[in-house]
């Protein structure tokens, strides 16, 4: 068997290190098309409460998915679209 070149030796244990320190965060986060309420506030950095009131009042806030009574959701796509257009410039 024969030795590998310096080089590629100190790539692989770099790869190799920086794939253990990945998996030592916990699984992967993965994108989901929508979200839970909580997800959703948290994504929008507001509070649970803020996005509850929206949703009670019908008072402008993010456009929402009532699958049941008790069961809602958020479209990753319309919170974007909906942060957006509020978005103010300074001058």
């Amino acid at each position: 068997m024969s030795e590998l070149d310096p080089v590629w030796e100190r790539h692989a244990r770099e790869i190799a290190s920086r794939v253990g320190e990945l998996l030592r965060d916990g699984p992967p986060i993965v994108v989901q098309e929508y979200l839970t309420p909580e997800q959703a506030a948290r994504l929008l950095g507001m509070p649970i409460r803020t996005l509850e009131n929206y949703r009670v009042r019908d008072a402008g806030g993010p456009p929402f998915h009532r699958i049941s009574s008790r069961l809602i959701r958020y479209r990753v796509s319309e919170l974007h679209e909906w942060m957006e257009a509020r978005r103010v410039e300074c001058e």
